[in-house]
């Protein structure tokens, strides 16, 4: 019989052997476990949505970060949120159908769209569930958590919180400004402070500050206001979101001298505290600029087809849209990406993308043409057109520019030089470029004058061509650099207007540059 102790002993041994052997399996095990990591971690924040609008919404990705495959138990809202699952509900609800019964207003969260759990997934995969932020009565939506259960170890249940961007209110106008009055002519436009954002928008009452000279009472020396601003509110104003308040506008001429003026609303938007809406009787440009022009699309040897980004430019000072985009071709090599109808672009470089894709259906391929139809003003129009017809911007899609004829751009179509204050001065250059495949012979570049082709007023004579005027013949591939300087007087507070015309053979010549300059605010 074996001694008790000896029996203490042997076992304490085995025990510590078996000790031994489970930290050897243990440091084998972790090298090679499973791991969990979600993207994005710790925080979610969803942008605010009105109601009536479409939730705002998140993708969460959640990742198998070890050696060994990840087994995913559940995916699932935390508390009173766990049945806002578009996936559990009977039937299955789309990403944005409104929940049954009450839970139209529980579900200020929800699960959108998941695969099946528990579900295995492999290591360097991941399987993504959206989440969405949707409107409704409840004002506390904090507290609200993704939960992630998993066979990981560690950590076997790993949770991301979920919170709502601040309240944001925008103030914005509709239409966009400037707005603009004829000459000498009395007239009234309504206008439209509206709130874009979230949260409630407060709007005190508006200063009118005058930019040009205005007329005086000849018995009091006074000055006599032109302009009358009509509210269908007393201000200050809460604009809730999506909320707008009416604005009457109304310009009473007293003499035949051009004016401009400036209303300007304080408001807590924080990204423009002073929304400001200029008024005027100068003139004011809308110019799209279309980049590149031509679209060259090669196809490599070996690839199918090509994509090539095409960026819409309003360099001008006055919202412009674009009504329709056609793509005129003999096949169906070329198509548009985005499709998409109608948009507006507002003043000052604001841009808007696209897609052009080329994917030949035959052995040679094709080239075609990209018809815009806008009301920019360096749109072409039909013979016989009135100024409020829409005219049209050609761009040539080929698969090489040497087969082109010239094709004539300009960087940019037009210039705001409001920003020079009195007795000061600034030069801007415009960058001329042949995208074609024969030489361009550009017969003269001067401001416009009395008369000119293009049937513009002559250029006010402060601005004045400094560089590259007069006749040049530009290469293909080349640019030609033209450099206009606009100097405002010391005591000079008018609107001024200026026209550069590059005239050469080509079709739509002279094509123009144009340029406008309103008083400073001081």
């Amino acid at each position: 019989m074996t001694r008790p102790s000896t029996v203490r002993r042997t076992t304490a041994a085995a025990l510590a052997l078996f000790a031994i052997g489970c930290g050897a399996d243990d440091k084998f095990n972790s090298q090679t476990s499973n791991d969990i990591s979600i993207e994005p971690s710790g925080t979610i924040v969803f942008s605010r949505v009105r109601p009536g609008r479409p939730p705002s919404e998140q993708a969460v990705k959640i990742f198998s970060a070890g050696e060994q495959p990840l087994t995913i138990k559940a995916v699932y809202l935390e508390g009173d949120l766990r049945e806002c699952d578009r996936v559990t509900q009977v039937p299955p609800l789309g990403p944005f159908e409104p929940f049954p019964g009450a839970l139209a207003d529980t579900c200020t969260f929800a699960i959108s769209e998941r695969g099946e759990f528990p579900v295995t997934v492999a290591p360097n995969d991941f399987k993504e569930v959206k989440l969405q932020f949707l409107a409704s009565a409840r004002t506390d939506v904090s507290g609200a958590r993704l939960v992630v259960e998993s066979n990981n170890l560690n950590n076997p249940k790993l949770f991301v919180d979920l919170s709502v961007a601040a309240e944001s209110p925008r103030i914005a106008a509709s239409p966009p400004p400037p707005v603009v009055f004829l000459p000498a002519t009395p007239g009234q436009q309504a206008l439209l402070i509206k709130n874009t954002g979230s949260g409630v928008l407060e709007v005190a009452e508006p200063t009118l500050r005058y930019l040009t000279e205005q007329p005086r009472d000849p018995n009091t020396g006074e000055v006599v206001s032109e302009l009358f601003i009509d509210y269908d509110n007393e201000l200050p104003w809460s604009i809730a979101e999506g909320g707008s308040e009416n604005v009457l506008l109304r310009y009473d001429p007293k003499d035949d001298l051009p004016d401009t003026a400036e209303l300007v609303f304080a408001s807590n938007d924080i990204e423009n505290p002073s929304f400001v809406v200029r008024v005027t009787t100068g003139r004011v440009f809308g110019t799209l600029n279309v980049t590149p022009n031509p679209v060259i699309a090669p196809i490599a040897p070996g690839e199918l087809e090509v994509s090539v980004p095409l960026t819409f430019t309003n360099t001008g000072t006055r919202q412009i849209s674009v009504f329709e985009m056609t793509v005129q071709q003999d096949g169906e090599d070329y198509s548009l990406k985005p499709e998409i109808g109608s948009f507006a672009l507002s003043a000052g470089r604001s841009n808007e993308s696209f897609q052009i894709k080329y994917k030949p259906t035959t052995g040679t391929g094709s080239d075609a043409v990209l018809l815009i139809s806008t009301d920019a003003d360096n749109a072409a129009k039909a013979p016989g057109a009135s100024q409020q017809d829409p005219g049209v911007i050609e761009v040539p899609l080929v698969r090489d520019a040497a087969a082109l004829p010239g094709v004539l751009t300009l960087d940019p179509t037009a210039i705001d030089f409001s920003d020079v204050a009195l007795g000061a001065e600034r030069a801007a250059n415009i960058i001329v470029r042949n995208g074609g495949g024969q030489p361009i012979e550009v017969t003269g570049i001067a401001m416009a004058g009395e008369g000119n082709a293009a049937g513009l007023p002559a250029s006010d004579p402060e601005f004045t061509v400094v560089d590259g005027g007069g006749a040049t013949s530009i290469a293909p591939g080349d640019t030609h650099t033209v450099r206009v300087r606009f100097a405002r007087g010391a005591m000079d507070r008018n609107d001024h207007f200026g026209a550069l015309l590059i005239e050469s053979g080509l079709q739509g010549s002279p094509h123009v540059v144009y340029f406008t300059s309103s008083p400073p605010a001081n």
